[in-house]
């Protein structure tokens, strides 16, 4: 899109639509308590990985969807679409790093020896690629809304392709993540055991722990909470292809049924399903 194509979208507004009063208030009401949700029960079932993983993924959608509903009464306004696009854009990554911790309770529950990688490594990878992936779209984002004041069309394309990038990295830990988490469970549901874990067993039987009521909720919980991730991310991934004011960018009911909606579904889920509840023997990750 060139410069005059941008300009003559801007009388619209900064996000090419009005953003839907009542959609915010929905948003903003549904994550509210599910953040707060998630603030009593971390407390209450001692589970404090929770705030900086999904807490902090609740206080990012809060205040996004509170900077969408401040826009309703002026989409001109700068800072509030500056901080609801950083806000909804980070909140998934630490929601990702929430659903790797549950998953390394699971694979300690039903049998490292069954798993690709050792368990802590679970957690250095998916950290790293959190961290990169985070950085990457802050810069990227640093880049873009800062040109919007001035139109520059040039910096607004350069930071997209940046957040871009960003995007693209979590979308790649999302997929080695299903690789090696369906690797783990196809070889727990065949029974195959790593060649390491059958060396070091010296012949004798490696148990496989059974899939009890808890784990298998928990894993299906999980499955389905790691989709709405990826639904989400497959959608941002598509709305930064297609570059600033592109369809998915401008059309606010993607926003609303494949951001919002899926981050609601995941954040309430964990609310439900809450892994203190469905995993209650302490486990420690090795």
């Amino acid at each position: 899109m060139d410069s005059a194509a941008f300009i003559s979208r801007l009388p619209i507004s900064l996000y090419g639509y009005v953003p839907e009063q009542t959609d915010c208030i929905v948003f903003l009401v549904l994550f509210s308590v599910s953040t707060a949700l998630h603030f009593v029960q971390a407390i209450a079932f001692r589970q404090l990985w929770v705030f900086p993983t999904i807490f902090l993924c609740g206080v990012a959608e809060i205040i996004g969807w509170s900077c969408r509903l401040w826009s309703y009464n002026n989409v001109f306004l700068i800072r509030p679409f500056e901080v609801q696009y950083f806000c909804l854009m980070i909140a998934p990554v630490f929601l990702f790093a929430a659903n790797i911790v549950i998953f390394v309770r699971i694979v300690q529950r039903l049998g490292p020896w069954y798993s690709p990688l050792k368990p802590r490594y679970y957690l250095i990878i998916f950290a790293f690629f959190a961290v990169v992936a985070a950085i990457v779209m802050t810069v990227g984002l640093g880049v873009a809304l800062g040109a919007v004041p001035g139109l520059d069309l040039d910096q607004v394309n350069t930071g997209v392709n940046v957040v871009l990038a960003g995007v693209a990295i979590h979308l790649f830990a999302l997929v080695l993540y299903l690789t090696l988490s369906g690797f783990f469970f196809i070889r727990h549901s065949l029974d195959l055991p790593s060649s390491e874990a059958v060396e070091s067993s010296q012949g004798t039987i490696i148990p496989r722990s059974p899939w009890d009521k808890q784990v298998l909720v928990l894993s299906l919980a999980l499955m389905f909470d790691m989709t709405c991730i990826l639904v989400r991310t497959i959608y941002r991934t598509l709305e930064l292809s297609y570059g600033i004011f592109g369809r998915y960018m401008v059309t606010e009911r993607f926003v609303v049924a494949m951001d919002a909606a899926m981050m609601v579904a995941a954040m309430v889920l964990w609310n439900l399903v809450h892994p203190a509840l469905f995993m209650k023997r302490r486990i420690a990750i090795e």
